[in-house]
């Protein structure tokens, strides 16, 4: 297995690039040798940010990692100067990779099943890579002392704007007051 990089450091968006990475893009096809994304992103990383712009990794993978912890730690550690916004196609994808990999990076994870259009996931994924998320959410519950409670998902994740969070509460305890809550939040930023 081989690795190839259409450029070799970051480039400005513009036709001619664009015109590049689909030029690429259309002589790709899978070789069915194995996913390997930890040399690349080694390789990215060792490379700096440019001053004054945000790095940002936009991983696309259809295939399942055996270095999944190997990948995933690599990103954490270079989280602070790279987001990584990662892309599983089709039910083949390591759904740890994907997961962990956007959300230890304030990235986001977008899953593409074979029949849905890819471009319309992008998009909107681009359209998230422009914004800040919010990132230091909180529940507080205000239970009785005898009442204890399981959140799931326990780590609340970044944000986006327009973003919906469902959050699971299952309360223990006196049975009075047992009871399974389910949260909507939908993240709105600006003036309504």
């Amino acid at each position: 297995m081989s690795v190839t990089y259409l450029f070799y450091r970051s480039q400005k968006y513009n036709t001619e690039t664009l015109n590049e990475a689909l030029s690429l893009q259309e002589k790709m096809a899978a070789d069915m040798g194995g996913t390997e994304i930890l040399k690349p992103l080694q390789y990215i990383y060792k490379k700096k940010p440019i001053k004054g712009y945000s790095r940002q990794i936009f991983l696309f993978t259809d295939g399942a990692v055996s270095n999944t912890q190997n990948v995933v730690k690599l990103i954490r550690e270079n989280a602070s100067s790279t987001r990584v916004f990662t892309f599983g196609i089709g039910d083949g994808c390591s759904t740890e990779l994907i997961r962990q990999g956007a959300s230890v990076s304030q990235g986001a994870a977008t899953f593409v099943k074979d029949t849905e259009r890819l471009q319309t996931k992008v998009m909107s994924v681009l359209k998230k890579s422009m914004t800040k998320p919010i990132t230091d959410l909180s529940v507080k519950f205000d239970l009785p002392s005898e009442v204890q409670h399981t959140m799931v998902p326990a780590d609340l994740p970044c944000l986006f704007q327009g973003d919906k969070l469902l959050l699971y509460t299952v309360l223990n305890g006196d049975t009075k007051v047992f009871m399974y809550f389910a949260y909507l939040l939908i993240l709105f930023v600006g003036t309504i």
